[in-house]
């Protein structure tokens, strides 16, 4: 009986710990986050990367057709396939690797609002975080990857947000 009751007192005080709470930003930071993700995605978007390569030419027809697992990227294949789908069902007809452009603009930028927000967590200043984030967002291999039919940009906003929670 002794033995349940610490394990209840254990759960109730696991219960208080909130994982979540670091992701409870002000309403101003998320409007600025919001800003910056959206202002990179049309920039993004506006300047795409002209420098194609041999696995960007190989997703796009991958995820143009039907997808398979390929090399050692295992998923961005078929979920390159599936957002090619999507700009489908919208309307956007568009080739495979111009949608993974698309895609990876996407993530990209979903990844430096992300990171204004890490940065402002941690600095809680302002400045700091735009800068830092910009920084990212327009350094050269960062803006190539975006830009670009590449496997890497899924990854990041996944890979900012374990870094996140740690």
């Amino acid at each position: 009986l002794a033995v349940a009751e610490v394990v209840k007192a254990v759960f109730k005080e696991i219960e208080k710990i909130n994982p979540w709470r670091d992701f409870v930003f002000p309403k101003n930071d998320l409007l600025i986050a919001s800003c910056i993700t959206f202002s990179m995605f049309v920039i993004y978007l506006l300047w795409p990367c002209r420098m194609f390569f041999f696995d960007g030419i190989m997703f796009a027809s991958e995820a143009a057709g039907h997808p398979r697992a390929w090399a050692n990227h295992l998923g961005y294949c078929y979920y390159g396939y599936a957002f090619w789908k999507l700009l489908k069902w919208i309307g956007i007809e568009r080739d495979g690797y111009s949608a993974l452009q698309i895609m990876n603009s996407f993530l990209s930028s979903l990844t430096v609002g992300m990171f204004f927000l890490f940065v402002k967590k941690i600095t809680e200043k302002t400045y700091i975080a735009i800068i830092f984030s910009l920084l990212l967002a327009f350094s050269y291999i960062f803006w190539w990857r975006s830009c670009d039919a590449y496997d890497v940009p899924p990854k990041m906003p996944l890979l900012l947000l374990s870094i996140m929670l740690m």
